[in-house]
């Protein structure tokens, strides 16, 4: 009589080691997220964020073999609050022009649309270890970031992205939830290929009204800590204060300071996301200025034509 295998449950480092092994260690985020989704606090949890992401990382690197429990362990919640939520971002839609094909690795840009979050899949697979079909429940993201087509090849717009690194923060439990989610918002408000002048400047206020937390302390806090922690050596994130920061605060007023996450840039710079989107940019008006000098020909073209009629009269 054979006795029944039991199943080994996958853990954090497992999960890592299978992303380390696929080599897609980040994920594309939709600017949407924030600017849709979280600010209505009555639709989008900062639990639903970080599933959301997580699932992404599995899309991405196409991990369909997780229960509930090695989920729910992964973003630290129950089972029952990780089905409540899986269930929650089949119903919530997002726009995008885009759809992700995982198995190859391959975007197709499509006329706007609107998408469930995620979707929901039944999975086989033969276990040589039990000899039977093995079925398990797997989910794959929908919604994407938005893509444009250059010359040669489509370039995702109006997007932050997560690092395998940044995910470490919440799983390793170096960020609680909340902290991870304000980390995020820094990403998002980053202006990729921007100096560090050219950023845009915070109040603690602000952040705190953005993400809806009624006392500005709590992201004072979140701040802090962020600012504290580095990635092999990087800082998460970099406050500039302007000159008259103290002067401010002496007169009563709320300062403003800029935040640069540092490490996050880094390997956007590695990537090159930046640069894809400034040279989509530079095609554009390079474009618009051939039309807009096509339209000067065009109007110079009939200009002599009606000199060689007057000509015509002429003669």
């Amino acid at each position: 009589m054979r006795t029944r295998q039991k199943r080994t449950i996958v853990t954090n480092k497992d999960i890592r080691n299978m992303i380390e092994d696929n080599g897609m260690k980040y994920v594309l985020i939709p600017n949407g997220i924030f600017d849709e989704l979280y600010m209505d606090e009555k639709q989008f949890t900062e639990l639903d964020m970080t599933v959301f992401i997580f699932l992404q990382f599995m899309t991405v690197n196409k991990i369909t073999t997780l229960n509930y429990e090695e989920m729910a362990k992964c973003v630290g919640c129950s089972t029952k609050q990780l089905k409540l939520v899986l269930k929650g971002l089949q119903e919530i839609k997002g726009k995008t022009n885009a759809r992700y094909y995982s198995y190859e690795d391959k975007v197709e840009i499509v006329e706007e649309m609107e998408v469930s979050l995620i979707s929901e899949k039944e999975h086989s697979a033969y276990n040589p270890k039990t000899r039977k079909n093995q079925k398990t429940l797997h989910w794959y993201t929908n919604y994407i970031p938005y893509y444009k087509s250059n010359k040669y090849e489509a370039v995702p717009v109006s997007f932050f992205m997560v690092t395998l690194e940044d995910l470490d923060l919440l799983t390793n439990k170096q960020l609680s939830r909340n902290e991870f989610v304000t980390y995020l918002f820094f990403l998002k408000a980053y202006k990729y290929g921007a100096a560090d002048d050219k950023q845009m400047w915070w109040k603690l206020s602000t952040i705190a009204g953005t993400l809806n937390y009624k006392l500005v302390e709590t992201v004072h806090n979140h701040v802090e800590k962020i600012l504290n922690l580095k990635i092999n050596g990087t800082p998460l994130l970099e406050e500039i204060r302007p000159k008259n920061y103290d002067l401010q605060i002496s007169k009563g007023e709320e300062p403003s300071s800029r935040y640069i996450p540092r490490y996050n840039n880094s390997k956007m710079v590695e990537k090159k996301f930046g640069k894809q989107e400034v040279n989509l940019l530079k095609e554009k008006m390079d474009l618009l200025y051939e039309e807009m000098s096509s339209k000067v020909e065009e109007v110079n073209f009939e200009n002599m034509e009606v000199n060689s009629i007057d000509l015509e009269m002429v003669f």
